[in-house]
């Protein structure tokens, strides 16, 4: 019964209510077609066309015997434990006081960064790959940002920056 400053009005069954077509005009932002219904359609709700359904004449292999099928069984799962060990597991990432004598010194050498080398490198997290070989920088992830472990500096180097900071 709404429409109106009078709340009263809004719980006495007599009262004039307003245009049914009031409901319908509402502004619009210009981002979005007027015809894009909301909220979007489920997915999985969508009819799947035939042609993308998977085929029903699919079958399993039969073997003669138990003994074939156990055996067939095995060597599918030596074949993935092949694949998977070729990827190098999970590594430790290396305490930041090693890491920064490490970039203190390739600074010092050169300025060409070690993630550049294009091979497997032994970099602990900043190093870690997928099981298709992609590394945390495919995606958009800065490897080089230091994360947990550096409030694990010696206090002795954090006195002498602290002292060449007030110094300059």
């Amino acid at each position: 019964m709404g429409g109106s400053a009078n709340f009263i009005s809004w719980f006495w069954p007599l009262a004039a209510t307003p245009d049914r077509r009031t409901g319908w005009e509402f502004e619009t932002n210009d981002f979005e077609d007027p015809g894009v219904s909301w909220p979007p359609p489920d997915p999985d709700r969508i009819p799947i066309p035939a042609s993308a359904r998977p085929p029903s004449n699919m079958s399993m292999p039969t073997y003669a015997t138990i003994q074939d099928e156990i055996d067939a069984f095995n060597h599918r799962k030596q074949e993935d434990m092949k694949r998977f060990q070729q990827v190098p597991g999970l590594q430790r990432r290396k305490p930041f006081y090693d890491r920064y004598k490490k970039r203190d010194n390739a600074q010092s050498d050169s300025d060409e960064s070690e993630t550049d080398s294009g091979g497997y490198s032994d970099e602990g997290e900043e190093a870690w790959r997928n099981a298709e070989g992609e590394r945390l920088r495919d995606f958009g992830v800065d490897e080089e940002a230091e994360f947990y472990d550096e409030e694990d500096i010696p206090l002795g180097v954090l006195i002498e920056r602290r002292k060449q900071q007030s110094a300059n």
